[in-house]
């Protein structure tokens, strides 16, 4: 039944690309050709807790890896030749991974959002200690 449809799975922060192994190899079993990059500085084995950009690069990250997918899809001889649907691509993820997958579908970061929040929890994640340094536009271009 090739092409099969793709899915992208992003990985939580401090995560690994095969944290979820158990879904992408049902996903696998049922027609989908899926996809899970590591994302660099916000894994398990690279933590970089003041990098800032993972916020930013992670949906590049993702887009990058579906682009060299469908890329090597197309070449001759290549194990994905012809296998891999290059129209609907699925965006999914764990924790901050969703997040990635909500940008990729065009959600937008909203500092105004999530200030409140952020301001009742002052023990919270990542995103709350980004509020300074991200604008609103930076994630979604």
């Amino acid at each position: 039944g090739a092409p099969y449809p793709l899915v992208a799975f992003s990985h939580g922060s401090y995560g690994i690309r095969f944290q979820s192994v158990f879904l992408m190899e049902y996903l696998a079993s049922h027609g989908f050709v899926s996809i899970s990059p590591d994302h660099e500085r916000n894994t398990f084995l690279d933590p970089d807790e003041s990098a800032f950009g993972v916020l930013v690069e992670r949906p590049g990250d993702m887009q990058s890896s579906v682009d060299h997918l469908l890329e090597l899809a197309q070449r001759p001889g290549e194990l994905l030749t012809g296998l891999v649907d290059d129209g609907e691509i699925v965006a999914m993820g764990h924790s901050f991974g969703a997040f990635t997958s909500l940008v990729l579908g065009g959600g937008r970061w909203s500092s105004e959002a999530v200030a409140p929040w952020c301001a009742e929890h002052p023990e919270a994640s990542l995103p709350c200690q980004y509020l300074d340094g991200v604008s609103d536009d930076l994630i979604a271009d």
